[in-house]
């Protein structure tokens, strides 16, 4: 049962329900260029270094153990929440616009970026949690470098409700590793989400058929299936934002066992200059 009024997060608090994790990034991969995302598990610091390590074409589930991802307490408990999340950004220059914090599930690794053939894609395996697809995105990154330039996709996927559904869009591949390239704006122009779009009416994404590309773009990408569970921002250099759940929405995010938390960035400047990026999180269970 969740949260039912302040003085019952208060009691988590005290009675020892709860768990802070602090995490930093001292560095990411490659130099991403202006406003666009990277992912922050793909780096060195506290988590360790996600290396999507799976077999090609072939969906491989993301259980968080220990500090392969943000911890979030231990496993075992009734029912855990975010209670507030900070970031300090404390490189020379920049700033990040977007933060999405995001529960990693799934991903395809080794999509052949210069092929223009349709890669079908396995799937042995399901949703580690929210099982029914709802809420949940497709997004798709650089796991080798590739030339920079963007062409259209084709992605035909499973919908929440179980149908099966295709979407054209653009995909823009870039020479650093980690970088994300849906939904962008235009071949030299930053992204304009993290996201791919689903079809009219879709909520959410269960699994991913296959991918074709109009253009080889170079490298191989990495198929990424998440589930966004909030945003911030660290608009100024050495200053800490803070994001209160119970204060600032009323709402605290519910984060489930074997969550797999990380967070995807959208950068003002070139990635050198942004680490190391340090934050810190609460979590609180119920009795």
């Amino acid at each position: 049962m969740p949260f039912r009024s302040v003085a019952e997060v208060a009691d988590a608090v005290e009675q020892g329900r709860h768990h802070i994790q602090h995490f930093i990034r001292t560095g990411v991969n490659g130099a991403f260029g202006t406003n666009l995302f990277g992912d922050a598990s793909i780096g060195s610091g506290l988590p360790s270094y996600n290396a999507y390590l799976g077999p090609a074409l072939e969906a491989t589930q993301l259980i968080g153990q220990r500090n392969n991802s943000i911890y979030v307490g231990p496993a075992g408990v009734s029912e855990r929440y975010l209670l507030s999340m900070s970031m300090t950004h404390r490189g020379v220059t920049g700033f990040l616009a977007s933060v999405y914090f995001l529960d990693y599930l799934l991903f395809y690794s080794y999509i052949d970026l210069d092929s223009t053939d349709q890669q079908d894609l396995t799937n042995d395996v399901t949703l580690p949690r929210y099982a029914d697809g709802e809420g949940v995105r497709m997004t798709m990154l650089m796991q080798t470098p590739g030339a920079s330039t963007a062409t259209g996709i084709t992605i035909n996927y499973t919908n929440q409700d179980g149908v099966a559904k295709t979407i054209t869009t653009a995909y823009r591949s870039s020479g650093a590793i980690g970088s994300v390239g849906p939904n962008m704006l235009s071949t030299s122009g930053g992204s304009a989400g993290p996201f791919f779009p689903l079809a009219d009416g879709d909520r959410g994404v269960r699994s991913v058929q296959s991918v074709q590309l109009a253009a080889g773009v170079g490298g191989f990408g990495i198929m990424v299936l998440v589930k966004p569970l909030f945003t911030m921002s660290a608009a100024e250099l050495s200053s800490t934002v803070e994001k209160n759940f119970l204060r600032e929405q009323a709402a605290l995010p519910r984060i489930l066992d074997g969550a797999f938390l990380n967070y995807f960035f959208n950068l003002s400047t070139n990635t050198s200059a942004v680490v190391p990026l340090v934050g810190q999180a609460q979590f609180i269970w119920t009795p």
